[in-house]
C-alpha cells in the first residue's frame, strides 16, 4: 500500500510533518512538573486532487484520529541505547541511564522516582508516572478541548488542499519533571482509510 499523503503537520502550509517514530506520528511532550500543554496540528494533504475516505471494509463511518501508546514494552534480551524509555505495566516510566542489553527476565521495577535498577548490562531509572491516555485530549477547536477525548471524528471524506486543524491538550499529573522528546510515549493513529486521486 502506498504511503498516505494525508498526514499530521506542524504548520498550516503542510510543509513540516509531525515527527515519526517507527513509522508512526508521535507527540514529543516535555513537562516542567504538573502542568498542561495545548498545541495545534494540521491534518491534510498538500498534494492536489487527492481524497481520503474510510475503507469500505471498515465499520467506521468517519475518518478518525486517536491517541495511542507508542510501543514501549520491556523486551528480554534487547539492545537499548541510553535514553530509551520503557513503560512496564506498573504505572511508571523508566529511562535507560546507560545503553546495554536487557536481561532474560524483567527486573523488579522500583516505584520511587529517581530510583534505578540494573537489567542485564543496562540500567533503568524511574522517571515518574506513566501517561494515562485519558490525560490526552483531541478536538477540532481550542474551545472543544474542554469536552474533547482520545478519539476525534473528522468527516466521511476529506479533500486535499486546506488542512483540518487538530487541537490537543496533554496534562501531566505527576509533579516530576519529564521529557519524552527523545523517545516519545504518545502517538496519533488513523483508522482504516483509502486515499485516491480525484
Amino acid at each position: 500500500m502506498a504511503e498516505l499523503t494525508f498526514k499530521l503537520w506542524l504548520d498550516a502550509e503542510m510543509t513540516i510533518p509531525l515527527p515519526l517514530e517507527n513509522g508512526k506520528p508521535v507527540l514529543r511532550l516535555e513537562f516542567n512538573g504538573a502542568e498542561s500543554k495545548t498545541g495545534l496540528l494540521y491534518f491534510g494533504s498538500p498534494n492536489p486532487s487527492r481524497q481520503l475516505s474510510v475503507q469500505e471494509s471498515s465499520t467506521d463511518t468517519k475518518i478518525k484520529l486517536s491517541v495511542a501508546e507508542a510501543n514501549q514494552a520491556w523486551v528480554a534480551g534487547k539492545a537499548v541505547t541510553s535514553g530509551k524509555i520503557v513503560q512496564p505495566e506498573n504505572g511508571y516510566m523508566y529511562r535507560a541511564s546507560k545503553g546495554g542489553t536487557t536481561g532474560a527476565t524483567a527486573p523488579t521495577w522500583p516505584t520511587v522516582v529517581d530510583t534505578g535498577v540494573d537489567d542485564g548490562t543496562t540500567r533503568w531509572v524511574n522517571i515518574g508516572k506513566a501517561f494515562d491516555m485519558s490525560d490526552i485530549k483531541l478536538a477540532s477547536s481550542e474551545s472543544g478541548l474542554a469536552s474533547g477525548n482520545q478519539v476525534l471524528d473528522l468527516a466521511a471524506t476529506l479533500a486535499s488542499g486546506a488542512p483540518v486543524p487538530i487541537w490537543f491538550k496533554a496534562t501531566n499529573t505527576d509533579a516530576y519533571l519529564r521529557s519524552d522528546a527523545t523517545d516519545p510515549i504518545i502517538r496519533i493513529q488513523i483508522n482504516k482509510v483509502t486515499e485516491k486521486a480525484v
